[in-house]
């Protein structure tokens, strides 16, 4: 075995096809809830997690000693139509670490038969997370047969091992996972194993905002006396669908998308929820998957989606100003048999807005301390 780090990773990777078809099942666990923001791949390898997470909307820098492996994940970025998202940079992280600040930083099995001061990258990794963002860091834990280690007397750290190395300030960052799951693993020419991973997941803290008088806005509620029911229900719905529009409104980058909560929900994703939701019911318009309907796209903004969701609630008025009667059927939803009620509709859009905007009412505040409508 050569004794020059970069020569043995540039040798491994041009000694194996081209094939980032396959994503690390722990980083696809972890990152799937998030948002897409920016994303930071130390050891990129063969690409499938580099393209997994631009396929979701995430803008990744793909790094690697090798030179074979970054210029890989630009190629096959670029003919899966993704290089606007994936950015390829070299680096022996021994002595140099990029630049920037992230959201997400994945060190997928970032373990080497070189001298490497590990705990100084991974420190480096955790001081370029940006407030709220994951450091996600994924270790063998066994040895598979296809490894290029097959010392069976390796001992491998456990994740409070590694998270005790990086001596980091506990205000400024907390240890969200520490755990060693089993799996069936694939090996490169098909066969399978049982092995054992060691996950360590670190949050950096969230951007405190500065203390300020947290401003209450003037809350008027919907008529009292509304000629007929369909008013009363249109006129609730549409007081909650303003309160919506407000708590988002003038919540800068990247506050309105950082979610607030260890679920992943945030303020602009309420917003392209929502709009999904009023589609489905009012407009006919199908959900192939509801939990991405939660997460906004790096290039979805504040204007785009509030557009969107004024412009749905429009035609879902129209719709509305239609029903006579509200014990008829609504337009039917895809995938149902049956149409509900127009007054089931009004009434679980009502409950469905309104449960949101309480989320929104928490979220707003701990960004900026304001409060009501």
């Amino acid at each position: 075995m050569t004794n020059d780090p970069a020569s043995f990773w540039e040798d491994l990777y041009r000694g194996r096809p081209a094939d980032a078809s396959r994503v690390n099942p722990l980083l696809a666990e972890t990152a799937e809830r998030l948002s897409p923001g920016r994303a930071l791949d130390l050891g990129c390898g063969p690409g499938g997690d580099a393209l997994w997470l631009a396929r979701r909307g995430w803008r990744v820098t793909a790094v690697d000693i090798s030179r074979t492996a970054v210029d890989r994940v630009i190629a096959q970025a670029r003919d899966a139509g993704l290089g606007e998202l994936v950015a390829g940079e070299r680096h022996d992280l021994a002595e140099t670490f990029p630049a920037g600040e992230y959201d997400l930083i994945s060190a997928q099995y970032l373990q080497t038969p070189f001298a490497l001061d590990r705990a100084r990258v991974l420190r480096a990794a955790a001081q370029a997370l940006a407030p709220g963002g994951r450091l996600l860091v994924v270790d063998h834990g066994s040895i598979a047969p296809w490894s290029w280690n097959q010392d069976q007397g390796t001992r491998f750290p456990t994740p409070e091992e590694v998270a005790g190395e990086l001596a980091l300030d506990p205000e400024g960052w907390s240890v969200v996972r520490a755990d060693r799951p089993q799996r069936t693993a694939t090996g490169p020419g098909g066969q399978s194993a049982t092995v054992t991973d060691h996950v360590l997941l670190i949050q950096r803290a969230a951007a405190k905002p500065a203390p300020r008088r947290a401003r209450r806005r003037r809350d008027t509620g919907p008529a009292w006396t509304g000629p007929d029911e369909r008013s009363t229900l249109v006129g609730f719905l549409g007081y909650l669908r303003t309160a919506i529009a407000e708590k988002v409104s003038g919540v800068p980058e990247p506050q309105v998308r950082t979610p607030g909560v260890d679920s992943g929900t945030n303020l602009l994703g309420l917003v392209k929820h929502l709009t999904a939701v009023e589609r489905f019911y009012f407009l006919e318009e199908p959900i192939t998957d509801l939990r991405r309907t939660f997460r906004p796209t790096a290039g979805e903004t504040v204007e785009s989606l509030l557009a969107a969701y004024r412009e749905t609630t429009a035609r879902a008025d129209e719709v509305v100003a239609g029903w006579t009667d509200l014990a008829g059927p609504a337009p039917r939803p895809p995938g149902r048999s049956l149409p509900p009620t127009r007054r089931w509709v009004l009434t679980h859009m009502i409950e469905e807005t309104a449960r949101h905007a309480g989320h929104a009412d928490i979220l707003r505040e701990q960004i900026d301390g304001t409060t009501g409508r």
